[in-house]
């Protein structure tokens, strides 16, 4: 289990034209296993955050530890596989939700017991056993998509009309269900 530490980090986008950093001063401590929201309004600093945590960027100032150790001393990939980062806009990709779980697992992309188990630590074995086809079930495109013909879609005998229908019925899950698959 990891643990986070920042200890008065602060951080400018170098070439930024803003005199002021994009954060300033950030001290917080996240203990393993602890689920952390960073909430706030529009430009105080959220994303940067979880970049700087995710090893995107370096702090211009402060320092950030995991395990008490600088994150400069770690493998990114290696922290990557130790934490998950969930924004609101999370995508399934458009194979069965087993593929989608297992993407998150590449050394056991194969083993059904291991994608159940992260199924159930992220708490999204509940919304997989409401769903017919459970892990199996496929999902269709993507969340956002469009439908562009040069006919008229709304035509009910239109071919891209029983597409679009397949696309927004597959999968009927709220975002917040959404989420826990992608963790």
């Amino acid at each position: 289990m990891t643990h986070f530490s920042l200890r008065d980090v602060s951080f400018s986008y170098p070439g930024s034209k803003s005199t002021l950093p994009a954060l300033k001063g950030v001290s917080l401590s996240i203990a393993p296993g602890q689920i952390v929201v960073i909430v706030g309004h529009n430009g105080c600093g959220k994303s940067t955050l979880i970049r700087l945590l995710a090893r995107m960027h370096g702090p211009t100032s402060g320092e950030i530890l995991v395990d008490d150790e600088p994150i400069g001393w770690y493998n990114p990939q290696d922290l990557w596989k130790a934490s998950a980062l969930l924004s609101q806009e999370n995508e399934l990709y458009p194979v069965t939700l087993f593929e989608n779980i297992a993407l998150g697992l590449p050394e056991s992309s194969q083993n059904v017991a291991s994608a159940r188990d992260a199924a159930e630590k992220a708490g999204a074995w509940s919304v997989l056993e409401k769903l017919d086809r459970g892990l199996d079930t496929e999902v269709v495109g993507f969340g956002h998509y469009s439908v562009i013909s040069t006919g008229s879609s709304n035509d009910a005998d239109h071919p891209l009309k029983k597409q679009q229908e397949e696309l927004e019925n597959n999968l009927n899950i709220s975002s917040g269900e959404k989420q826990r698959v992608v963790a």
